[in-house]
């Protein structure tokens, strides 16, 4: 057992050497879209999960430009009610139909730094309720990923993530392809916002070059791929998401290291317990 416990000291090191932080911001929007009689609604609040007062707080809608509502701070443990009224120009919406509208949390820390993060925010027009409820997107997507069920992607500065399409129906669709993601993070794509048509019961792969521009290491950014597009005359959008996790050039070289150390690990414990029984 004394060279378990000598392994396991080296997995707590090399797992915890780069993970102390001093103090963490984490907004969330708990935002409602909703359409009214001369427009949308968007009421809610944005919160504070984090453990430091954030600093010129601000929610924007991400294809117009339009700032929602400047909060300026928002304390740790606190939130910040919102509600104002929205356009359909303003929102993106055209045919009635179901949609999800990206929407951008921007905040600075005590020190001056810039962080944001992206969310969508699902809605739907008024008109035939009932038969904008059963809206399915008859194209599906999902994260081309190996040997992991959980989409997240380590990244020292660039990385390059492969999108599946599926076209499930019987006819042609043509889908607009849209990335959401944070400003300090730059997707670029041969694809993007560009349509593309799939044909009646077809795959097609989407790649997407990712790029740090100005993330935090050890920070998590969240990524959506959306496409939208009609069907029937009624308008549908759909999504999936994956994380990029910002790691140095050193975790990323010793990744390898515990990785086998893990290995060994399982060896031998159960080389050992495989004496006992011997024994």
């Amino acid at each position: 057992m004394k060279n378990v416990k000598i392994i396991l000291l080296m997995i707590c090191f090399f797992t915890t050497s780069t993970s102390a932080f001093a103090g963490f911001l984490k907004l969330i929007p708990e935002v409602h879209i909703l359409e009214v009689k001369d427009g949308f609604v968007i009421k809610g609040k944005v919160s504070n999960f984090g453990d430091e007062t954030a600093q010129d707080v601000r929610l924007e809608l991400i294809e117009s430009g339009l700032i929602v509502k400047n909060f300026g701070s928002l304390p740790a443990g606190r939130g910040k009610q919102v509600f104002t009224k929205a356009t359909r120009e303003q929102l993106g919406i055209q045919a009635e139909g179901s949609y999800y509208i990206p929407v951008l949390v921007f905040y600075r820390d005590l020190t001056g730094r810039a962080y944001s993060a992206s969310h969508l925010i699902a809605t739907s027009t008024k008109k035939k309720k009932s038969e904008i409820s059963e809206i399915r997107s008859p194209v599906s997507l999902s994260i081309q990923q190996e040997n992991s069920q959980k989409a997240e992607f380590d990244m020292v500065k660039t990385t390059s993530i492969v999108v599946n399409l599926h076209n499930t129906s019987n006819e042609a669709q043509e889908v607009e392809i849209v990335p959401i993601t944070s400003r300090e993070i730059a997707i670029t794509s041969s694809n993007k916002k560009e349509g593309v048509i799939l044909d009646p019961q077809s795959k097609q792969e989407l790649t997407l070059n990712i790029e740090n521009l100005s993330g935090l290491t050890g920070s998590k950014y969240q990524i959506f791929v959306m496409i939208r597009g009609t069907h029937s005359g009624k308008h549908y959008s759909e999504y999936t998401s994956f994380l990029v996790h910002l790691i140095t050039e050193e975790e990323q070289n010793y990744l390898p290291l515990v990785i086998l150390a893990i290995a060994l690990l399982f060896a031998v414990y159960g080389f050992t317990r495989y004496r006992k029984k011997a024994h």
